[in-house]
């Protein structure tokens, strides 16, 4: 399983503020790995530490 380099993590920040700033009150986010049946933690992990922020 790969990583999020921090600009992928700062680009999908963004995409979400975006969405909130244009008045969505929902976003949902999804990560996909390249092995289909593998449950990607360290990406959610990875991906909590940004969706924290908007908590």
């Amino acid at each position: 399983m790969q990583s999020l380099p921090g600009a992928h993590l700062r680009r999908v920040a963004d995409r979400i503020k975006a969405h909130l700033d244009a008045g969505a009150s929902h976003v949902s986010v999804q990560v996909l790995d390249a092995d289909q049946f593998a449950l990607p933690m360290n990406q959610w992990r990875e991906l909590a530490t940004v969706l924290a922020n908007f908590a």
